[in-house]
C-alpha cells in the first residue's frame, strides 16, 4: 500500500512540475515574443485600480493589466514627454489611495498638463470608506473631472480613531506589563489605558490637521476655484452639489465619456491606446537602445513591513524573496546578506533603499543599519527614500542614509522604544487552570517572560533598564548621524514623537522632501548624468521565478527540493522607474 501511496505520491509532483515548467516557459515566451506598436498619435486610457503595490507581483497571467505605484508613475513621466500622447483618459475604479501615494503620483500629473496634453477623469462616485478629500487631491490634477448623476462624496475633516483595550482586558483576566521611552511612545497605550494621554491626543491632533491640511492645500493650488472649505461642512455632498462646489466638472454616464474620448479621437486624428499597451511598448523601444555595460548600475531594496528579530529570520538556501506576495516583514538576515553582496560588487556605483515600515525590533534595525554602514565604508552612496511611513526601527535603518528623502506627509521619527508582555493569570483563574513554578534558585526568582505570572519587582526593574539602553542608543545614533545633540533629541524630537516629512526636515530629521522621482534625479546628478540619462536599477534581494516559487511549494508540502540550476536565469524582469532603468538581474551580471 505504501508503495502505491509513493507512486501517487511521485507522479503529482512529477505533474507539478511539468506545469510549473509550461507556466513558466510560456509566460516569458510572451513576454519577449509579443511586439507593442504606437501609432503617431494616440490618447492614452487608463481603468486606474488600487491598491497600488510599491512592486508589482507576479501574476501567472501573461495579459495581466495590474500595477505598481512606480510604474505607474513611470509611464505617466513617458506620458508627459511624449509628443505623440494627446491625452489620458481615466476612469478610477479603486479609490485605496494613501496621501503620499497622491504625493507621489502629483508632480507627474502636473507634467502631462503643463505639457498641454487633455487629462479627464472619470468615476461612478467619490465616496470613500474613509475619506474623500484623499480622492479629490487627486482628481483636482485632472482638466475635467465626470462623475454619475447619482455619485455622492464624504469630505469632512480628517479624522483619527484609536481603541483602548484596557477595560477589556480587565474583563477576561489579561493584564499588560509595558514599559515605553517615553511619553509619546504611545502604541502600548492601546493595551493600557482606557482612553489616550494627554502626550496622545496632542501628537494624533497635530498630525490629523497637518495631514488633512496638505490635502486641502493641494486641492486649493490645483482648483482656487472650489469652494471645498466651504461645502465640507455638509459632510456627505451628492453629485449636483458637487458640481455646484466646481469639485466635479460634468455630470454624466460612462458610455458618454467614451462619446467625448471618441470625439477627441475625431477631432485630433488619434487612435486609443490602452495604459498597460502604451507601457509595454515603451518598455520595448527602451531595451533596445539601452546598453547594460555602460549604463551606472544603483542597487535597488524595497523595505516593507514589520522588521523582525533576527533570530526569527526564515532564510532559503537561495536567500531570495518571494515574489507572488507584498512583503509584510522585514526580514534582517535577507537583507544583510544582500546588502553584503552590493558592497562587495565593484559594478554597484550606489545604492537606493525604499521603506515603508512602522519599525520593529531593535535587534533588527541595527543588524540591517550595520549592513548598511559597511556598504557605505565599501564606498558606495547610500539614498533612503521613505513611503507612507518610515518610523522607530524604519527610522533607525534610514539613518545611515547619505541622503535621507520624505514625501511631506510621510510619518517618521517615533524615536523610542516600548517592550513587555501580556500576564494571562488572571485568565487562567476565570478557567480554572492552575499554575505552579519552581526555580533552580528560589532566591533569584524570575517571570521576565512567563505568560503564566506576573513580573516580579527585579524583573520590572530589568525590563526599566532594557528600555533605557535601547533609548539611549537609539537616541546616540541619531545624535550622530543628523548632528543634533542629544538633550535637545531627547527633549523637543525625541520620545516617541511621531512627525510628517514636512517637520522632520525641519527640526533636521531628513535632508530632502520629495518622492522617488526626486531621488532617482540626484543620484543621476551625484552620477554625472543628465535627468533624462538611464540608470540601471538592479533589484534586491532577487525575486523568485516562476518555477522556483512553485517548487517551494511543493518542497512545503513535501519536505524535498528539486534544485535546478540556471533554468530560468534568462528570464529578467524588466520595468522602468521614473526614466531609470529597472531589471532583476541574476548573479552573473
Amino acid at each position: 500500500m505504501k508503495y502505491i501511496k509513493g507512486f501517487f505520491i511521485t507522479l503529482g509532483v512529477l505533474f507539478f512540475f511539468i506545469l510549473s515548467l509550461s507556466i513558466g516557459a510560456s509566460y516569458i515566451a510572451f513576454t519577449q515574443k509579443q511586439s507593442y506598436d504606437l501609432p503617431n498619435q494616440f490618447t492614452v486610457t487608463l481603468d486606474l485600480k488600487t491598491p497600488l503595490p510599491e512592486e508589482k507581483l507576479f501574476s501567472l497571467s501573461p495579459k495581466d493589466n495590474s500595477l505598481s505605484l512606480h510604474s505607474f508613475i513611470s509611464s505617466l513621466n513617458d506620458i508627459a514627454q511624449d509628443d505623440r500622447v494627446k491625452g489620458v483618459y481615466v476612469r478610477l475604479i479603486g479609490k485605496d489611495f494613501t496621501i503620499t501615494q497622491i504625493e507621489e503620483i502629483a508632480p507627474a500629473l502636473q507634467d502631462i498638463k503643463a505639457s498641454g496634453k487633455i487629462l479627464k477623469l472619470y468615476t461612478e462616485d467619490l465616496q470613500s470608506y474613509t475619506n474623500s478629500t484623499v480622492i479629490f487631491a487627486l482628481t483636482s490634477h485632472f482638466d475635467e473631472v465626470w462623475m454619475q448623476p447619482v455619485g455622492s462624496a464624504y469630505i469632512p475633516p480628517l479624522k483619527l480613531e484609536m481603541p483602548f483595550l484596557k477595560t477589556t482586558f480587565d474583563l477576561v483576566g489579561i493584564t499588560p506589563e509595558f514599559e515605553r521611552r517615553k511619553d509619546y511612545k504611545t502604541a502600548p497605550e492601546l493595551f493600557l489605558k482606557d482612553k489616550p494621554s494627554e502626550e496622545n491626543i496632542e501628537m494624533m491632533t497635530r498630525l490629523a490637521k497637518q495631514l488633512d491640511g496638505s490635502l486641502v492645500d493641494m486641492i486649493k493650488a490645483n482648483k482656487p476655484e472650489t469652494k471645498f472649505k466651504d461645502v465640507r461642512k455638509n459632510i456627505v455632498l451628492n453629485a449636483y452639489e458637487l458640481l455646484d462646489a466646481k469639485l466635479v466638472t460634468r455630470l454624466g454616464f460612462y458610455d458618454e465619456f467614451v462619446n467625448d474620448l471618441e470625439k477627441t479621437n475625431t477631432q485630433l486624428e488619434t487612435k486609443s491606446v490602452p495604459f498597460t499597451h502604451y507601457q509595454h511598448a515603451m518598455d520595448q523601444a527602451s531595451r533596445k537602445k539601452f546598453d547594460a555595460e555602460k549604463t551606472p548600475k544603483v542597487a535597488f531594496l524595497l523595505m516593507q513591513g514589520m522588521i523582525t528579530s533576527p533570530e526569527f529570520s526564515d532564510v532559503s538556501a537561495d536567500n531570495k524573496r518571494s515574489a507572488l506576495g507584498a512583503d509584510t516583514i522585514i526580514d534582517p538576515i535577507v537583507y544583510e546578506r544582500a546588502l553584503n553582496k552590493i558592497a562587495q560588487d565593484k559594478n554597484i556605483s550606489s545604492v537606493l533603499i525604499r521603506i515603508d515600515s512602522p519599525g520593529g525590533t531593535p535587534t533588527g534595525a541595527e543588524t540591517i543599519r550595520r549592513a548598511i554602514e559597511n556598504v557605505k565604508k565599501a564606498g558606495k552612496k547610500v539614498y533612503i527614500s521613505m513611503g507612507s511611513m518610515a518610523a522607530s526601527g524604519g527610522y533607525w535603518i534610514a539613518l545611515e542614509g547619505d541622503l535621507i528623502y520624505a514625501n511631506p506627509s510621510t510619518l517618521t521619527g517615533s524615536i523610542g522604544v516600548y517592550g513587555g508582555k501580556f500576564t494571562l493569570s488572571g485568565l487562567m483563574n476565570k478557567i480554572g487552570v492552575n499554575w505552579h513554578a519552581v526555580h533552580s534558585d528560589e532566591t533569584i526568582p524570575s517571570n521576565y517572560f512567563s505568560m503564566n505570572f506576573p513580573m516580579t519587582a527585579k524583573d520590572k526593574t530589568a525590563l526599566n533598564k532594557s528600555m533605557d539602553f535601547i533609548y539611549n542608543t537609539f537616541l546616540e545614533r541619531v545624535s550622530s548621524a543628523r548632528n543634533i545633540e542629544i538633550q535637545k533629541l531627547d527633549q523637543e524630537i525625541a520620545g516617541g514623537r511621531v512627525w510628517t516629512g514636512n517637520d522632520a526636515f525641519r527640526l533636521g530629521l531628513i535632508d530632502h522632501v520629495g518622492g522617488m522621482r526626486d531621488v532617482i534625479n540626484q543620484i543621476k546628478l551625484d552620477t554625472g548624468l543628465m535627468e533624462e540619462d538611464d540608470l540601471l536599477l538592479i533589484r534586491y534581494p532577487e525575486p523568485k521565478s516562476p518555477l522556483e516559487e512553485f517548487l517551494n511549494l511543493a518542497d512545503d508540502f513535501m519536505q524535498s527540493k528539486v534544485m535546478i540550476d540556471g533554468l530560468f536565469s534568462s528570464a529578467k524582469t524588466y520595468t522602468r522607474i521614473y526614466g531609470a532603468q529597472s531589471v532583476t538581474m541574476d548573479d552573473r551580471l
